[in-house]
């Protein structure tokens, strides 16, 4: 049994499981047999867990479930930060190759990731391949990153 989701969304002031949005919207289509057209286009606002706090999320998928296209971008000032890759769904498992992910620190530090590094989700695992670092690259540019 693949998923199959065609949806609108659109909501204010959600408060459920601890976690609190002041508002989402967006759409998605999704069927997770192999081939299908896929078309994701969500954007929140205010998301909050715990004392975790997020500006803004937004991200955007288009192509078919084999191959689609991912942008992504998350704010929590002062940190920005802008990601792409491609991605696949197969048999419950999701893939995102990252071409890129920009970081920014407000005035305090500009990271970009210098190899594709691949993210895989399921529902039993979560698992980034290569190690990712952001320490200061002023005075430590570890494999991955950058400046």
């Amino acid at each position: 049994d693949s998923p199959a989701l065609d949806a609108t969304l659109r909501g204010t002031a959600i408060d459920y499981a601890g976690v609190q949005i002041d508002g989402i919207e967006g759409r998605l289509r999704f069927d997770g047999r192999a081939g299908q057209p896929l078309d994701v286009d969500l954007r929140a606002r205010g998301l909050t867990r715990g004392a975790r706090h997020i500006d803004t999320f937004a991200i955007t998928a288009q192509g078919t479930t084999d191959r689609h296209d991912v942008q992504m971008a998350v704010s929590a000032a002062p940190v920005v930060v802008d990601a792409r890759g491609s991605g696949n769904f197969q048999a419950g498992t999701w893939q995102l190759r990252f071409q890129g992910i920009d970081l920014v620190n407000g005035e305090e530090a500009a990271l970009r990731l210098a190899a594709p590094s691949l993210l895989t989700l399921s529902r039993d695992s979560q698992q980034l391949a290569s190690r990712i670092s952001a320490n200061d690259v002023a005075t430590d540019n570890r494999t991955g990153w950058e400046r």
